[in-house]
Parts: C-alpha cells; structure tokens; sequence
C-alpha cells in the first residue's frame, strides 16, 4: 500500500475549484430560470397588449356609441373594458389581468370620417345658397332642393367658372350629434362636484403640471378669473373658471380641458386642448390649434335666456391666420330673426376638420373638411346676406384621412389618439 502526502494548500485548492464550479453551476441554473421567467412574462405581457387591442377593436365595431362596463375571461386573462367621455370626446379604457401582469391601454375615441361624407351640408330653410366672390366648395354637398346660385355683394359678383366642384344631393334629415354631448357641460360639473380634496392643485404653488389619464382627475377651480401665463398642464386636467379663462401665448397645454362661460385664447397661443364655453370663445391671431382640438360653445338653457339677438356676442370667433385642426362646433337652440353669426372664420383663419352650427355660420377663411351648418351669413358693408358665402373655401380633399372629429347619431368610431 502506497500513502501519498498532499500538500494542505493543495487540498485548499481542490476546494476552491469545487465552490468555484458550484457557483457556475448556480449561476447558470438561476440564469436558465431568470431566462425562462422572462421570456414567460414577456410572453403574457404580449397577450396582455394584443387582448387589449382586439377589445377596443371589438369595442368600436359596434355601429353606435355606447357608454358602458364589460368583462370577458379568455382562459387566464380576465379583461375589464369602462367608456366615457373626455370633453366632447369618447374614451375607452381597457384593462387585462394575466396571472400577476396587469396591461392597461387608453384611446381617445372619434367619429370615423366616411369618404361619403359631404363637404356641405346645409339645413333647409327654404333659401338658396349663393356664392359670391372668390368663393371655393370643393366636394359633394346637400343643398335643400339642390338650389345653388350666384350672387352680387356691393358690386362683387361670383368668379368661378363652376358652383360646385362635386355632386349636388337633395338634403336629408339634418345629422344630429350623439345625444349624451348635450350634457357635456353639465357631465364636467358632476365630475368637479364629485372630486376630492386632493384632486385640486393650485396653479400658484406649481407652473408645471402633468396627470396621466389612468389617475384621477386633476381640477384647478377659481371663482374669478383664471389668467393661464407660462404656465404647463399636460393631460388628465380639468381648467375650470365661474366667470373666464384666459390663454397667454406662453402657456403650454397639452390635452387638457378648460371650461368656462367665456375663453379668450390670446394671439399666437400654441396647443392642443379642448375649450367648453356657454357664451363666447375668442381665438386671436396667428393661433395654432393641433388635432384633435375642440372649439364648443354650448350657451344656457335657462327660463331668462337672452335670444340671441339680443345676447351681446354669443359666439365662436376665429381671428386672422390662426389654424384650428379639429372640430368648431356650436350647439344652441335655433332662434328665429337671428342675424348674427354664431360661428365666424376670419379672412385667412382655417379650420381643418368640422365645423358643426345649429345657428349662423360666416366663412371668410377656410375649412378644410366638412361643414354642417342651419344657415350662412354674411357680413357686408353694412348689410347682413344670408345664406351667402362670400370669398369663402370649403375644401373636403384637404381633410387627412386619418382625421376622427364629433360623434353622431349614427357614426362609427374609431381611434383619435392614444392617451397615457
């Protein structure tokens, strides 16, 4: 029998190399099991995102707008599906729970603009539409009883060589808005009534100020004036004011809503928002107004409501060289002897999107989309002519397909925008 004498270091050092390959084979182990946890959770967060997509395109196939709470359980994904509104706007929330993953998505949800959709559309009250000046309608339009004709305003006659450069239809039933937007204003003030303590912030312990949609809702309420100067809201916020807000052009707001009986957007203000008033909406000069924006004037309705004949500028004004993409609508009840404008396009202003008035519309600038109006006016030397369009563009091909505006009765819906 032979004995071998080892060395104590080597003895050491057999040891080192066997913690040394324990620990490799540990690391790899927890590495193959961190490998396969990963690519598991990836794997249910990508069923968590595809689910959600194909609920809110399930969502949007209905052929009508619906407000309303489902659920689903597809295998181990449960999905919760809650509608509202954001302003004049639609909003679908949808959230999936797989396992302990949790995928949450958000649209801001539009009507879809059909390819069908006119141009004009112009309520019958038993008068023709005349065009005067340089005035463009490029698009299919419905006319009451296909009546267009050439006018003269102070001397100036029509110089186009064609009417319309579309088809003329017959009217049909003038389209009536999603019902549930009438109680938009009254829906917001719910919501204030309803908001806690700490979902107000003051605008005077903070210039910048940012919610997500999926928060609760952040309020800034003043009785009195509220005056918006360098200051910075973005998202899931409510501007609301008893009396007027005001918009410096050093303000940045981004998706946000203000409210108020009057809103005067000041010269070269940059945004995107939606503005609710009651009785006006001033918008200055040189202003850009980025999709989806919202102009709506909705004025009281109220047993001591001043007509508007008599109601000192109840309106939506639009100033020189200010861009406006989205929808400009008013939403009061039609007066007769009425006229004033309740939406007014200065020379040079447009508006890419929808124009919707239950009133009198006066075009001087353009609009690039559709236009659905009771009557137009125009204002000139010192004379009101209605149903008159002078030196005006309606232009439907300038709309980008992809444009989603104002809910009707019987439109579909599609996406406007992600929300976060």
């Amino acid at each position: 029998m032979i004995f071998i004498k080892l060395k104590a270091g080597a003895l050491q050092f057999t040891m080192f190399i066997i913690v040394v390959i324990a620990l490799l084979l540990a690391a790899f182990i927890l590495m193959v099991y961190v490998h396969d946890r990963f690519k598991n959770d990836t794997r249910l967060v990508a069923e968590a995102v595809l689910i959600n997509d194909n609920a809110i395109s399930q969502w949007l196939s209905n052929t009508k707008p619906i407000i309303g709470l489902g659920s689903g359980l597809n295998t181990e994904a449960l999905v919760k599906i809650d509608s509202g509104y954001w302003g004049v706007y639609q909003t679908v929330n949808v959230t999936t729970w797989i396992k302990s993953k949790v995928s949450r998505k958000m649209a801001l949800i539009g009507s879809k603009h059909q390819e069908d959709q006119p141009a004009l559309f112009l309520k019958d009250n038993n008068k023709p539409l005349v065009l005067v000046g340089n005035t463009i309608i490029e698009g299919d339009v419905q006319l009451p009883n296909k009546d267009v004709r050439t006018g003269n305003i102070s001397g100036i006659s029509y110089y186009g060589e064609q009417l319309v450069h579309g088809k003329i239809y017959t009217i049909r039933d003038f389209p009536e808005v999603f019902e549930p937007l009438y109680n938009h204003l009254d829906y917001i003030k719910t919501t204030i009534s309803k908001a806690s303590n700490n979902q107000y912030v003051s605008l005077a312990q903070s210039d910048i100020v940012q919610n997500s949609f999926f928060e609760p809702v952040n309020i800034v309420y003043e009785q009195g004036i509220i005056d918006l100067v360098d200051i910075t809201l973005t998202g899931n916020i409510i501007v609301y004011s008893d009396t007027k807000i005001m918009v410096d052009a050093s303000a940045s707001l981004k998706d946000i809503i203000l409210v108020a009986p009057i809103i005067d957007i000041g010269n070269n203000v940059k945004g995107r928002f939606q503005a609710l008033a009651s009785k006006t909406i001033l918008v200055g000069n040189d202003c850009v107004l980025s999709y989806p924006s919202a102009l709506i004037l909705q004025p009281e309705n109220t047993p001591n409501k001043q007509s508007i004949d008599e109601a000192e500028g109840i309106m939506i004004n639009i100033s020189e060289s200010s861009n406006i993409t989205g929808s400009v609508v008013y939403l009061g009840q039609e007066e007769k002897d009425n006229f004033k404008p309740q939406i007014f396009i200065d020379q040079s202003a447009t508006v890419t999107g929808e124009v919707y008035c239950t009133g009198n519309t006066d075009v001087r600038g353009a609009i690039y989309g559709s236009t659905y109006t009771h009557n137009f006016i125009a204002a000139q030397s010192g004379s009101i002519y209605q149903n008159h369009l002078y030196n005006a563009q309606i232009i439907k091909s300038k709309l980008p397909t992809e444009f989603s505006g104002i809910l009707f009765e019987t439109s579909n819906t599609k996406v406007m925008k992600w929300l976060y």
